[in-house]
C-alpha cells in the first residue's frame, strides 16, 4: 500500500500531540509525579524525552518569565554582538527577536535570499510577537518600563546571504566576508540544522543530516575562531537535541565516521539523533580545547517547539493539533530564552568550566557517552580528517 506524505504527516502530528497530552496529564497528577519524574530522567524513548521537556518547562516557568521580562526592559544587551545562524524562521527567528528586543547587535548569516530590510522586518515581527506573548506575565510592576514594539528600522542586524552549511565553499566565503568586515562577536548561536528525509547529499558528498548538523557546523565554528570573529572570552552555543540520548558512539566501529548512509524517511530521526550526538561530543571536546582562551562552549537542547508540523493535515485536524501543541509545547520566543541566557547571561552560564550540555533551562549530563574525553578526542580527529579531505570516508 502506498502511503501519501500528507497522511504520514497527519499521523506524525497526531502522535506528537497524543504524547504531549499524556505527558501533560501525567505530570499534573500529583500522586504520580515522583514516578513520572524518574521515568523521564531514565527514559530515552521519544515519549520520555518529550515528557521530560514538559517537566523542565513547568519547573522553570516562573524563572523564564522573569528572564523574558528582564530582556524586555531597558535594552540590557545594548553593545553586545551575537551571531545567530538559521535566524530566518523557527527557533532561530525567535532567538533573534528576543535579542533585538534587548538591544543586541545581530549578525545573521542566512541561506535563503532576502533583502536586508526583509530580514529586519521578520526579526521585528518576531520581537513584537514575544512582547505580546510575555505581556504582563512577570507580575512585576516594572513591566511599565518594557521596551516598546520595534520597527524594522530599529533592528540592528547585519545579514550575510549565501550562507549554507551543506557547502564548504559557502562556509569559507561567509567566514572570510565577516573577517574582512572586521566583525567580532561576543557569542555565536549555531542554530541552523535540519532533518533530511530525502537522502540528498551535501556539496562534498556527505549524507545531508550528518554533513550539515555535524561536519558543516564543526568547520564553520573552527573558521570563525581562525578568522578571529570569535576570540577570548566568547561563548559558543550548539543547538542540540535530547534525541542524542537514543544513540551511542563506538570509536572502533567498522564503518568509518562519514561513510555514505542509506537515507530514508523511516530512519530520518535516527540520523538526526546521531548527528546531534556527534555535535554534542564535539562541543565537549571543543570546550576542553578552547578552555585556555576562556571560550565557553555549550550544547543546548531547546526542547520541543510549537510549530506548523501539522500544516499538511486536513484543516480541522491541523487547527486542533495546533491548539494542543501551543498548550503543551513552548513557542519559539519561549524556547529561545535559555539559549540566549547561555549566550549572554553570566548569572545563567557559569564560564568555561560549566556543564556543557543543557536541556532547556537546566544543566544535564549528556547521554550516549558524549562527555567522555577519549571519545571526544576521537570525534575531533575524525572531524578534522573529513574537513581536510573534503569528502566522506570510504569503507
Amino acid at each position: 500500500m502506498v502511503t501519501s506524505h500528507r497522511g504520514r504527516a497527519t499521523r506524525v502530528a497526531l502522535g506528537l500531540a497524543l504524547v504531549a497530552l499524556v505527558a501533560a496529564v501525567g505530570f499534573r497528577a500529583a500522586p504520580a509525579r515522583e514516578a513520572f519524574d524518574a521515568w523521564t530522567l531514565s527514559g530515552t524513548s521519544t515519549p520520555a524525552l518529550l515528557a521530560r521537556a514538559l517537566v523542565v518547562r513547568t519547573r522553570n516557568a516562573a524563572r523564564m518569565r522573569e528572564y523574558a521580562a528582564a530582556l524586555q526592559r531597558g535594552k540590557p544587551l545594548a553593545g553586545v554582538r551575537v551571531l545567530v545562524t538559521g535566524a530566518t524562521s523557527g527557533l532561530g527567528l525567535g532567538i533573534a527577536g528576543q535579542l533585538a528586543l534587548a538591544g543586541a547587535h545581530l549578525v545573521c548569516p542566512h541561506r535563503r535570499p532576502m533583502a536586508a530590510g526583509e530580514l529586519a522586518a521578520a526579526i521585528a515581527r518576531s520581537a513584537n510577537d514575544a512582547l505580546r506573548e510575555f505581556d504582563g506575565k512577570s507580575g512585576d510592576a516594572a513591566d511599565a518600563e518594557r521596551t516598546a514594539p520595534l520597527s524594522a528600522q530599529e533592528v540592528d542586524v547585519l545579514g550575510v546571504p549565501g550562507f549554507d552549511l551543506s557547502s564548504f565553499g559557502a562556509i569559507e566565503r561567509t567566514a572570510a566576508e565577516l573577517a574582512r568586515a572586521g566583525v567580532h562577536v561576543s557569542a555565536i548561536v549555531n542554530n541552523a540544522g535540519l532533518v533530511s528525509v530525502s537522502g540528498a547529499a551535501t556539496e562534498q558528498g556527505f549524507e545531508q543530516t550528518f554533513g550539515v548538523n555535524f561536519v558543516g557546523t564543526a568547520y564553520w565554528t573552527q573558521l570563525l575562531r581562525q578568522h578571529a570573529v570569535i576570540g577570548r572570552g566568547a561563548r559558543v552555543i550548539m543547538v542540540g537535541s535530547e534525541e542524542h540520548r537514543q544513540h551511542a558512539l563506538e570509536p572502533d566501529a567498522a564503518e568509518p565516521l562519514g561513510a555514505p548512509t542509506r537515507a530514508s524517511w523511516a530512519n530520518a530521526m535516527a540520523r538526526y539523533g546521531r548527528s546531534k550526538l556527534l555535535l554534542c561530543a564535539y562541543a565537549h571536546e571543543l570546550g576542553r580545547r578552547w578552555r585556555a582562551d576562556e571560550i565557553a562552549v555549550y550544547d543546548a537542547c531547546p526542547g520541543p517547539v510549537a510549530s506548523d508540523i501539522a500544516r499538511d493535515a486536513p484543516a480541522p485536524v491541523a487547527l486542533a493539533l495546533a491548539a494542543v501543541l501551543r498548550w503543551t509545547f513552548p513557542s519559539a520566543a519561549e524556547a529561545a530564552l535559555p539559549v540566549i541566557a547561555l549566550a549572554v547571561d553570566d548569572a545563567f552560564a557559569f564560564g568555561a568550566r560549566a556543564p556543557v550540555h543543557h536541556h532547556m533551562s537546566e544543566p544535564r549530563q549528556a547521554g550516549g557517552n558524549a562527555s567522555d574525553e577519549l571519545l571526544g578526542a576521537w570525534v575531533w580527529a575524525r572531524a578534522q580528517e573529513l574537513i581536510a579531505a573534503r569528502r566522506p570516508a570510504v569503507v
